[in-house]
């Protein structure tokens, strides 16, 4: 009876495990990337969709830094750990405090430090001239460090299922770009408040952060087993043309559903590039370079 209990209980936790999950990642890491993808576009004007991607990707680092084998990482990964690691500590150094005499004797201090005599100001003060905007700085790495352990970790097919899903929500984007454009100022469907209402903004508030979003999802697209099935389940190229030139025509739509002049300026490029990402095996490298 009790056996037949635990493996009951055992088939839920299964089954809610495989809910959370994308593809083959595991459930945390899935709740942060749908959490990036969907609330990430937020901008500054949306705290709580920010602090709870911020607690999230804190979540991400402190569950996969202990399990980094940071011996057996190659030259490009330490080069971008190092990366982080002085990005951090040069925000940490500048919330520092100091004295006042030597906090006014800084370049760039020299103004502040009048402005602080003046209103009668004592004590001592933190080298950056606005700490809460250092802060600020320092809290928008969480989410790329995040992002740089998940993808240090993953296997070859978890990150496969992890550029699919961005995929996905490009698409979704996109879809809902050109429905904004179509319905004009009055009646698009937006998620945040936006100055850019009647653009194509999809999940975001600002339609040139869509315009690039949608233009990485078109390299993301170009990529060969991204749009068709694994090695395990191959697939016809009829198919995955069909589905690869499919996604590529739905971005690029709503890449010129923004209006960006910028998205329009390097669409052709992404698209060249996309090709010869695509066909790199019958180019030189430096070509596709």
């Amino acid at each position: 009876m009790q056996n037949t209990l635990s493996r009951s209980r055992s088939k839920k936790v299964r089954k809610t495990r495989r809910a959370f999950q994308i593809g083959s990642v595991d459930p945390l890491t899935a709740i942060f990337l749908a959490a990036v993808l969907v609330f990430g576009g937020a901008g500054s004007n949306s705290p709580l969709a920010n602090a709870g991607i911020v607690l999230l990707g804190l979540a991400v680092c402190f569950a996969r830094i202990p399990s980094v084998e940071w011996p057996k990482l190659d030259k490009g990964a330490r080069c971008i750990a190092y990366l982080f690691i002085a990005s951090i500590g040069l925000c940490l150094l500048q919330i520092l405090p100091l004295p006042r005499g030597l906090w006014g004797g800084l370049p760039g201090h020299e103004l502040a430090a009048l402005i602080g005599t003046a209103v009668g100001g004592t004590g001592w003060m933190a080298w950056s001239v606005s700490p809460d905007r250092t802060l600020e700085a320092l809290t928008a790495l969480v989410p790329p460090a995040a992002g740089f352990l998940i993808a240090l970790q993953a296997s070859a097919e978890q990150r496969r299922d992890i550029l699919r899903f961005i995929l996905l929500m490009a698409l979704v984007s996109a879809m809902l770009a050109i429905l904004q454009l179509s319905a004009g100022p009055g009646a698009a469907p937006v998620l945040f408040d936006t100055r850019h209402r009647g653009f194509g903004v999809g999940l975001f508030v600002n339609r040139n952060h869509l315009a690039l979003f949608l233009l990485l999802a078109i390299l993301i697209a170009s990529l060969p087993g991204i749009t068709g099935r694994g090695k395990k389940e191959k697939s016809s190229r009829s198919v995955e043309w069909g589905l690869r030139s499919a996604c590529l025509l739905l971005l690029s739509l709503g890449v010129l559903a923004t209006l960006s002049r910028t998205g329009a300026f390097l669409l052709p490029i992404t698209i060249i590039a996309s090709i010869l990402i695509n066909r790199r095996n019958k180019f030189k490298w430096r070509t596709v370079v």
